[in-house]
């Protein structure tokens, strides 16, 4: 199920509230799987998405789509990541340098 994450939601995967406005999306199944969305830094909508141990690629999937629905983003590859180049490429995303990529809607 996905829905509006809450500010509790917020406080327990990121440790306390955002210092920035977010419109945030929470994905459950049996408990919280992943929070993602769209947070607001210098007027620019940048995609963030944090994925807890145990949510499976459908529902990363999921939340992937449900934050790109919401226009043209901004987003930073982890490096640590592995497959995170070919998984913004696939979503639609273009690098802009070696760690920021963007899509235009």
């Amino acid at each position: 199920m996905i829905r509006a994450a809450t500010a509790e939601d917020v406080k327990s995967l990121y440790g306390g509230a955002l210092d920035v406005p977010a419109d945030l999306l929470v994905i459950e199944d049996n408990g919280v799987k992943a929070i993602g969305g769209v947070v607001w830094i210098d007027g620019q909508a940048v995609g963030t998405c944090k994925v807890l141990p145990g949510c499976s690629k459908k529902e990363l999937l999921r939340a992937a789509r449900a934050v790109c629905a919401a226009g043209p983003l901004i987003a930073r590859r982890d490096r640590t990541i592995a497959g995170a180049d070919r998984f913004l490429r696939w979503l639609g995303f273009v690098p802009v340098d070696g760690v920021t990529y963007e899509r235009l809607g």
